[in-house]
C-alpha cells in the first residue's frame, strides 16, 4: 500500500476522502436522504443561484447517494485515476478532475434545474475525456491507443444508458 501512495498519492487521497465523507453523511441521517444531501453539499440548483452557494459545485463531486453509487465511483475513479496520475502525474490530474467535477456539476444544473444531484461522475468522465484524447494524441503507443478506444465505448454506453433512464 505505502508504494501504491508514492505512486499515485492523489487518486487514493480522494478515494478516502469519500469514503469518509460517505461514513459521515451516512452517521448524520443517510446517503439517501435530501436533506442530508443538500446540508453536506449537494448540487441543488436553487441554492446555486439564489443563495449563490457555488462551491456546491465542488462539493457535490465527493458525495455519493447510496453504497452502490460510491462502490461503482470508487473502483473508477481508483482504476482510470491510477492509469492518468501515472502519465499526467499528480498536479495534472487533480486539476482535470475538479475542473471536470466543477463544470460537469454547472452543466447538470443547467440541464436539471430542480434535482438534487452528487457524485464523482462528472470527475470520472473528465478523466475519461482525458484518457481518450491522450490515445488520440499519442496514437504511436499501442496500448494507450487500445485503452482510449474501450473507454471511449464506456463513455457511450453510460450516455446511452443516461439517456433512456427514468427520470424522478
Amino acid at each position: 500500500m505505502q508504494k501504491l501512495w508514492r505512486q499515485v498519492p492523489v487518486t487514493i487521497t480522494l478515494v478516502g476522502l469519500m469514503l469518509i465523507i460517505y461514513a459521515g453523511i451516512t452517521l448524520t441521517g443517510g446517503s439517501q436522504n435530501p436533506y442530508v444531501l443538500i446540508h453536506w453539499g449537494a448540487n441543488y440548483p436553487p441554492l446555486l443561484g439564489q443563495a449563490q452557494q457555488w462551491w456546491r459545485l465542488l462539493t457535490a463531486g465527493f458525495l455519493h447517494i447510496g453504497l452502490t453509487h460510491l462502490i461503482l465511483n470508487c473502483l473508477m475513479l481508483y482504476y482510470l485515476g491510477q492509469q492518468v496520475e501515472t502519465i499526467l502525474g499528480k498536479w495534472r490530474f487533480l486539476s482535470i478532475f475538479l475542473i471536470s467535477v466543477i463544470w460537469g456539476n454547472l452543466l447538470s444544473a443547467c440541464i436539471s434545474p430542480h434535482t438534487i444531484a452528487a457524485g464523482a461522475s462528472t470527475g470520472i468522465f473528465g478523466l475519461l475525456g482525458t484518457f481518450i484524447f491522450l490515445g488520440a494524441e499519442r496514437h504511436n503507443q499501442l496500448l494507450l491507443r487500445q485503452l482510449a478506444k474501450q473507454y471511449s465505448w464506456l463513455v457511450v454506453i453510460n450516455l446511452v444508458f443516461d439517456f433512456f433512464s427514468p427520470r424522478n
